[in-house]
């Protein structure tokens, strides 16, 4: 459902997507994702680390690993930024893995998912200090960073349901229709107004991994 919280398994398989589509380096995300969230690695990661890391690099084809991942900066990359994105990326594996691992209830039971409140937020928090001290972490720093992840990706999840549903309204159409349904409560978690440019960029990516037919625009 697009209003639902999303979860580790629906990253991986939007990363999956991605990698076969040629982003080398949503491997790295994946294989980032496993290690921090506690989920057994899918079976593209494992063949894509290997062929990467214990063919390409430890089999001496090549010569550094940004070779061997065949990744590289983009250009305009800055690190402050990038520290920041890749924050909130390990802030929101966390939250998720914390919120699916069952907790206890009364006389053993076990309820199946953690409730996402202060009290997980700052479970991230003391758990990513732990880990990088240097961070300094809140429970309010994890819940303001978390928020705008969900609603981002719940956004780009409405926007993919809309476009398979009518792949002929233009972007902008579309953009506005989620708008007028945002601000009549009608979806959840979604900021407004949408921008037709953030449309137009999933119709892309739905061409490109052939969700949608090539030559999919929109009606003017």
């Amino acid at each position: 459902m697009a209003n639902s919280i999303p979860t580790i398994d629906e990253r991986l398989e939007e990363l999956r997507r991605q990698f076969e589509s040629g982003d080398r380096e949503a491997l790295l995300e994946a294989i980032g994702i496993v290690l921090n969230a506690g989920p057994v690695a899918p079976s593209w990661v494992a063949t894509g680390f290997n062929a990467a890391y214990v063919v390409g690099y430890q089999g001496a084809n090549a010569k550094t690993l940004d070779e061997a991942f065949d990744i590289q900066r983009p250009e305009g990359w800055r690190q402050a930024t990038a520290r920041r994105r890749a924050l909130r990326g390990v802030i929101w594996q966390r939250v998720e893995r914390m919120r699916n691992e069952p907790s206890l209830v009364g006389h053993g039971a076990k309820r199946p998912r953690t409730a996402i409140d202060e009290k997980l937020f700052a479970s991230v928090a003391d758990e990513l200090n732990r880990d990088f001290p240097d961070l300094a972490l809140s429970g309010a720093t994890v819940r303001e960073t978390y928020y705008p992840i969900v609603n981002a990706v719940n956004l780009r999840a409405r926007i993919t349901d809309v476009l398979t549903e009518t792949p002929q309204l233009s972007d902008e159409a579309i953009a506005k229709k989620l708008t007028a349904q945002s601000r009549r409560g009608r979806t959840r978690n979604v900021a407004t107004p949408v921008d037709p440019q953030l449309v137009r960029t999933v119709r892309e990516e739905l061409v490109r991994i052939g969700a949608l037919p090539q030559g999919s625009r929109g009606r003017p």
